[in-house]
């Protein structure tokens, strides 16, 4: 009986030796990477306030005036952003504006006859207000910086077009444009950037008696662009991102029109 027992005792001894020596039949492992996911869809607000002080002329005679024109509209795009790759960047918006002076008559009317697809329809077609499109296809690559930790540095070549139509006066043109973009992360979740765009615009073309403040009635002029975007990731995978972007845009170097806006992208990471 005793050396029954001590058969026992010394098996159950050698079983939990193994199963303490023995590895999980299961193992989990939860991995992260410091890389975002390149491609991005984006949708937002945009408003711009376009000042101009200056001289215009009509086919009969030239003077100076100062106009003040507000726009809102939206903007959405695509892009590709990774570091050691190519950049590419889709980007289109569409607004409509209204001249200081015409804002309270213009609200009054809508309010009035309750037709806002009807005005909305008379800005597009230049009847009534300002409309504004423009579109462009960035094309680049991403460097990963070696200097500063956290930072890529974008540069693109983009082909782009842009219209406007005020009051049956219409400038429209293509235009090359070149430009970095650098983004530099501080922490987990809040990136600012600077994107800097030269732009040669050529073949211009107007229709109306009076000469637009942007085009001054040349074929072709150079502008720039200069924005300062800060951009808040969100959500656990941090797929969702807002970003924030004030910036000041020159259509024209020679045209004392100058625009200051601020958009507002909400975008998806996928």
């Amino acid at each position: 009986m005793k050396k029954t027992s001590m058969t026992i005792l010394l098996t159950a001894l050698l079983s939990l030796s193994s199963s303490l020596r023995a590895e999980p039949i299961t193992k989990v492992e939860i991995t992260t990477s410091d890389e975002s996911d390149a491609k991005r869809i984006y949708i937002g607000p945009e408003f711009m306030w376009s000042h101009f002080r200056g001289g215009l002329k009509t086919k009969w005679h030239d003077y100076c005036f100062k106009k003040n024109v507000y726009y809102g509209g939206i903007r959405l795009g695509y892009e590709y952003l990774k570091p050691e790759a190519y950049y590419l960047n889709t980007d289109a918006i569409i607004a409509l504006g209204s001249e200081h002076k015409h804002i309270i008559k213009e609200k009054n009317d809508i309010l009035r006859d309750k037709k806002i697809a009807y005005h909305v329809k008379k800005a597009l077609k230049g009847h009534s207000g300002h409309a504004w499109l423009n579109i462009e296809q960035r094309l680049g690559y991403t460097f990963a910086s070696s200097l500063i930790p956290r930072c890529t540095i974008s540069f693109y070549g983009a082909p782009g077009y842009h219209y406007e139509h005020i009051r049956k006066n219409i400038a429209q043109w293509w235009y090359l444009a070149t430009g970095v973009k650098t983004l530099q992360q501080f922490g987990e979740s809040f990136l600012v950037g600077c994107d800097v765009k030269v732009m040669y615009a050529f073949g211009a073309h107007r229709h109306g008696n009076l000469i637009l403040p942007v085009s001054l009635g040349n074929r072709s002029f150079w502008g720039y662009e200069f924005g300062t975007p800060l951009v808040w990731t969100l959500g656990e995978c941090q797929r969702f991102d807002i970003e924030l972007k004030p910036y000041i845009l020159k259509l024209n170097t020679n045209s004392s029109e100058t625009i200051f806006g601020a958009r507002a992208e909400f975008g998806y990471k996928f």
